[in-house]
Parts: structure tokens; C-alpha cells; sequence
């Protein structure tokens, strides 16, 4: 006669053995969950970083388009700047051409974006290219913000550090030009 103890003991596993188990997952999971949840805020950083870097990209060539086909002279007879250019051109508010750019990169309905260029000489004459280049820039999608001051770009801002920042150098210096922003908050 067989002994049917000995074979079922071999078969299964023990609750010391079970717990030793469990006890191991969950170590690997409190080690993993932070380490996941940091790289998922890292991606979405890099996101927001790339949508602003595409905007600002966009808008650039928008502008070179503009000053590449505008008048030396606006409707008013005064010098074609930056500014006269995207408000004439565009409904006399810049939000079509604005708009335009936001689609390109198909922005969130809760991002926007402000910029500055030197917006001093008028188009098309030689002098005014750096006239018609971005200086400085900030794009935010509702309270995150990135900041670009002509050379590099700064993340992880809130919108009110990245706002402050191009505020700044807007008041700062009169050569940088007007302070554009998309939407309007009027």
C-alpha cells in the first residue's frame, strides 16, 4: 500500500513559504512604485518641454515668412515691425496668426505661450532680421511653465516663475520689444 502523506507533502508549498514570497514582492514593489512614478513625471516634463520648443520653432517660421513677404511700409505708413506685420496680416489682433502656429503642434486648451522680439526695425531690409528672431519665450500648460532666454531653455518653472521671468526682461529693456501673448487674456 502506497503512503499517500508522503506524496501529497512533497507537492505544495509551505505558508512560510508563501509569506517569504510575498514579503519579497512587496519589497521590490515599494522599491519600483517611486522609481516609475518619477519617471512619468520626467516624461511629462520632457513633454511639455518639446511642445513649447515645437511652438517656439513654428512661430519662428511663421515670423521669417512674414518679414520674407512684407512691405517696408504698413497700412499707417510707419516701419513694418513684428508687431504691425501679425496684426495686420492677421485680423488686426494676431490671433489667427497665433492660431495658425498652436495647430501646429495641436497645443492643449489649457497651454499658451508668450514671446518677445527685438520688434525695432522695419522689413525687409537686412538690418531688421534680428528685429524678426525670437528673443525670448514661455510656454506653460495650465500651472507648468518652461522659460527660453535666447539660448536655452529652463523647465520645470511654474507658469508664475516662467511668467516672471519673461516679464522681466520685457520691463528690463526696450530694445527686446513688446511682450506678444496667445490666447489674449483680455
Amino acid at each position: 500500500m502506497k503512503d499517500i502523506y508522503k506524496e501529497s507533502k512533497n507537492k505544495g508549498f509551505t505558508l512560510v513559504e508563501l509569506i517569504v514570497v510575498l514579503v519579497i514582492l512587496a519589497i521590490l514593489a515599494a522599491i519600483l512604485v517611486p522609481a516609475l512614478l518619477g519617471y512619468i513625471d520626467r516624461a511629462k516634463g520632457s513633454q511639455l518641454l518639446l511642445r513649447g520648443n515645437s511652438i517656439m520653432k513654428g512661430l519662428q517660421a511663421q515670423l521669417t515668412t512674414v518679414y520674407a513677404t512684407a512691405p517696408e511700409k504698413d497700412s499707417n505708413g510707419d516701419p513694418y515691425t513684428v508687431s504691425s506685420a501679425v496684426d495686420e496680416e492677421h485680423d488686426g489682433t494676431g490671433a489667427d496668426f497665433l492660431a495658425k502656429v498652436a495647430k501646429m503642434v495641436d497645443m492643449p486648451s489649457n497651454g499658451g505661450f508668450y514671446y518677445m522680439t527685438a520688434d525695432t526695425e522695419a522689413a525687409p531690409s537686412p538690418s531688421a532680421h534680428d528685429a524678426w528672431t525670437l528673443k525670448y519665450f514661455m510656454y506653460y500648460e495650465g500651472d507648468e511653465g518652461a522659460y527660453f532666454d535666447g539660448k536655452s531653455w529652463e523647465e520645470g518653472l511654474t507658469f508664475t516663475q516662467a511668467y516672471e521671468k519673461i516679464e522681466e526682461v520685457s520691463k528690463s529693456s526696450e530694445k527686446h520689444g513688446i511682450l506678444h501673448q496667445y490666447p489674449k487674456n483680455d
